[in-house]
């Protein structure tokens, strides 16, 4: 029917909206009048989402959200495949189990934006809450592959419990990044908050700029790690992070958390050569 969905809010709500439903493989097997007529919570009353959102179009994988999302939650959670961009904010768990697709924020997301994220591109033009490609409340795992591109700054435990993907932060992270990571890659561009890699067990947590680690790590070496270079030339040329360097430094090599398995690394910024 439409080459784009193009679903805007009619006002921002009053209590968080839940919006499961709101994301590109399912809309894309649905007409204008049937994703009208989808159901939505908001705080303990269903609505129709043609009640919150003027809808325009149907019947394709290309969707897009306009106006205040700020407190809409779980848009484009579960995503399989297809386009989602939100042109404003959104809120919590944003991007949440998705497994493809592309979902693209062009302001902030809230906490537990791709957490437990098994696949698909999730990029946020802003900043980021807390357990950004975390574990979901009262998970046991946070993201287990995709890819993470936040071209702002992250909260508190971003990348806490991940096992694979990678997540690359352009501004500052908060406190425990990459606690207890299982494997994966984590990028932060502008420093880290307290605790960096606590009960890291396997993984790479990369720091540029100021951090102060754990005494449960030890310094390895300094070295240029080969991987790095393919991981930061694939964030500017495939994701358009042309702020990722372009891995001509050098780096500190610290393993740890003795704490716990001990095979996890950091990987601190020393400069160029």
């Amino acid at each position: 029917m439409s080459a784009v969905v193009s679903l805007t809010l009619r006002a921002p709500p009053d209590v968080p909206l839940e919006a499961e439903c709101i994301r590109p493989d399912v809309l894309a097997g649905l007409s204008q009048r049937e994703i009208e007529a989808l159901p939505l919570w908001i705080g303990r009353e269903q609505l129709a989402l043609g009640e919150l959102f003027e809808v325009q179009g149907g019947r394709s994988a290309d969707v897009r959200v306009e106006g205040d999302a700020s407190r809409v939650k779980y848009l484009g959670a579960g995503m399989a495949g297809g386009t989602l961009t939100v042109a404003g904010s959104a809120g919590a768990h944003a991007g949440e189990r998705m497994t493809g697709g592309t979902l693209r924020v062009l302001g902030n997301a809230a906490d537990f934006a791709g957490a437990e994220m098994a696949g698909g591109l999730l990029e946020l033009r802003g900043d980021a809450g807390a357990q950004l490609g975390g574990a979901g409340p009262g998970g046991k795992r946070g993201m287990r592959g995709g890819v993470i591109v936040v071209h702002g700054g992250a909260g508190d435990f971003a990348g806490a419990r991940m096992r694979r993907g990678l997540i690359a932060v352009r501004g500052q992270l908060g406190d425990q990044a990459g606690a207890g990571m299982m494997a994966g890659t984590l990028l932060a561009f502008a420093g880290v908050g307290r605790r960096p890699g606590l009960g890291l067990e396997r993984g790479t947590l990369v720091v540029h700029g100021s951090v102060r680690l754990l005494p449960t790590f030890r310094f390895a070496c300094t070295y240029q790690p080969p991987f790095l270079g393919v991981y930061l030339h694939e964030l500017r040329q495939r994701y358009g992070a042309a702020w990722a360097d372009d891995g001509g430094g050098r780096y500190h090599r610290y393993t740890g958390d003795y704490a716990e398995l001990g095979k996890g690394e950091v990987l601190v910024w020393a400069g160029r050569r």
